[in-house]
């Protein structure tokens, strides 16, 4: 029961802080955007609804979790994890809302703040490329490569600035990767999964421990899941023989089309066979056809 009262109260500390955050970060850029327009600088900023969502997830996984601490016959395991689960959401709402850009059309640089809160100046011809795509708008400099959220409030009059500036946009590549209403739908279950496990795993007895094991290994595996529907990507370059392939925790690696065989699995599935490594992508992945295409050019059927 001790032990329970010192999780109440730390957590509660937790939310509280998390609150001040958020008040402190709202009045802020309140009053910086208020300054930029008097100073006739345009700002860049991430469409409020994306935080508001992370702030709904995080109140009801925080409601879960405060029942959680109430029940009392939880083991261990489950309250690091789902705690684990609540600090990421908080954090990546207030990242949200620190990120930001602000340019001045009369100016040759512009501001770009980080989710990290570090501020670059960069200057408009120092940026070697742009590139923009459905998942990001991606600007590269010698030094460092920085990334805007395509739906960012006045990302098109920015957009404007580079073109106005000459920046050389990329070349378009073909990107192969999950659709957007899949990475939606895999979040959702990941989420909905989540709040079941932890709900069903208070149900349990101390002595039932292994049924709680066994809805954590689970929901591991959701939780992979849903990483692997955002960030797993395979990238064509027209004319290359090779493509770059990016894992759920992977690095860009390349795979080079004279080293891989593929074939068909239980037809929702391609697996792509590199030595003894193997990449799998769905069937119903964004751009697929494209890869299937850059496949035969270079001498290798999909069996």
């Amino acid at each position: 029961m001790k032990g329970n009262l010192i999780f109440a109260c730390a957590f509660g500390g937790f939310i509280f802080l998390f609150t001040l955050a958020h008040v402190w970060l709202g009045r802020k850029n309140q009053r910086d955007f208020l300054l930029a327009e008097q100073n006739a600088k345009t700002t860049v900023f991430i469409v409020k609804i994306f935080y508001r969502i992370m702030i709904g997830v995080f109140g009801i996984l925080s409601v879960l979790y405060l029942y959680l601490i109430v029940k009392g016959n939880v083991i261990m395991p489950v309250y690091i994890g789902f705690g684990a689960a609540i600090v990421l959401t908080a954090l990546s709402s207030l990242m949200m809302r620190v990120w930001r850009i602000e340019f001045d059309e009369r100016d040759d640089q512009f501001l770009y703040r980080s989710s990290f809160a570090v501020t670059h100046k960069i200057s408009y011809g120092e940026i070697l490329s742009y590139n923009e795509d459905m998942n990001a708008i991606t600007l590269k400099t010698a030094k460092k490569t920085f990334v805007m959220e395509p739906l960012s409030v006045n990302i098109e009059l920015f957009l404007k600035e580079l073109r106005k500036h000459h920046v050389p946009k990329a070349k378009r590549n073909m990107t192969i990767q999950m659709k957007t209403s899949h990475k939606v739908i895999y979040l959702i279950i990941g989420i909905g999964w989540t709040g079941m496990a932890v709900f069903l795993c208070t149900l349990a007895k101390k002595e039932d421990w292994w049924l709680a094991v066994v809805f954590i290994v689970c929901t591991v595996m959701v939780i992979y899941s849903v990483i692997r529907a955002f960030r797993w990507k395979i990238t064509i370059h027209s004319g290359l023989s090779y493509f770059e392939y990016r894992g759920a925790f992977s690095k860009v690696r390349n795979v080079n089309y004279k080293n891989c065989t593929a074939k068909e699995w239980l037809h929702e599935y391609i697996v792509i066979k590199e030595g003894k490594k193997h990449i799998i992508a769905n069937s119903n992945a964004e751009n697929i056809d494209l890869l299937k295409k850059e496949m035969k050019a270079n001498g290798k059927h999909i069996y």
